[in-house]
């Protein structure tokens, strides 16, 4: 279990919600969401809102406020790749920018060392199951 520091997701200064903590579903969000990030191929258009999606993440941690993190986790949600995608897009799908990665890194790190794993879920069941 994680320490409980001031300002981390179930600790002091980190909001409750309605039946208890909420700040580790919303940091554990976070990190699945900026996990499967380095393994997506986007257009350049797509990494830009990406990039601006990791941001908004970052702040959002950093301020400690939830709300935030968890619109700013569905914005990069929302960036990345489509389920759909047409015949019409000609752009080149492309890596990850050089800078992102380390950005990532930094990111992901700081919400495990205060927010600790998510426990692990049953086969079948959690964040990699409903990717199915």
């Amino acid at each position: 279990m994680a320490a409980q520091v001031p300002g981390a997701p179930g600790g002091p200064g980190w909001p409750r919600g309605p039946g208890g903590p909420r700040g580790d579903d919303v940091a554990w969000r976070a990190l699945a969401s900026l996990r499967r990030v380095p393994g997506w191929r986007l257009t350049g258009r797509q990494w830009t809102a990406v990039t601006t999606a990791v941001a908004e993440v970052a702040a959002a941690w950093q301020a400690r406020d939830p709300r935030r993190l968890r619109i700013a986790v569905a914005r990069l949600e929302l960036a990345g790749p489509r389920l759909v995608v047409t015949r019409h897009e000609d752009e080149p799908l492309l890596p990850a920018p050089a800078e992102l990665p380390e950005r990532l890194n930094v990111l992901v790190t700081s919400i495990v060392a205060e927010a600790g794993e998510p426990p692990a879920a049953p086969p079948g069941e959690g964040a990699e199951g409903a990717d199915r």
